[in-house]
């Protein structure tokens, strides 16, 4: 899947949302490769668990700057 194919389904959800691609990652290898973001974002999402807002939030956002990612988006209601 493509950075514009990701957009495109983001720019349909409603709410918060986080996207992002892992480089040199085959789809079917995601699960086991994601490095908690996933449940950082439920931690947050869910619980309001502020150590795990801050992977997402700010100009320290983790997520938005590690290189083993790339078309990182994050949109924030």
């Amino acid at each position: 899947m493509t950075g514009d194919q990701l957009k495109e389904i983001q720019n349909r959800l409603a709410g918060s949302s986080a996207m992002m691609r892992r480089k040199d990652t085959a789809h079917g290898d995601m699960l086991d490769a994601a490095d908690g973001y996933i449940t950082a974002w439920l931690l947050w999402q869910l619980q309001g668990n502020g150590e795990a807002q801050d992977v997402f939030e700010g100009p320290d956002a983790v997520v938005l700057s590690n290189p083993a990612y790339q078309d990182q988006d994050i949109r924030l209601d």
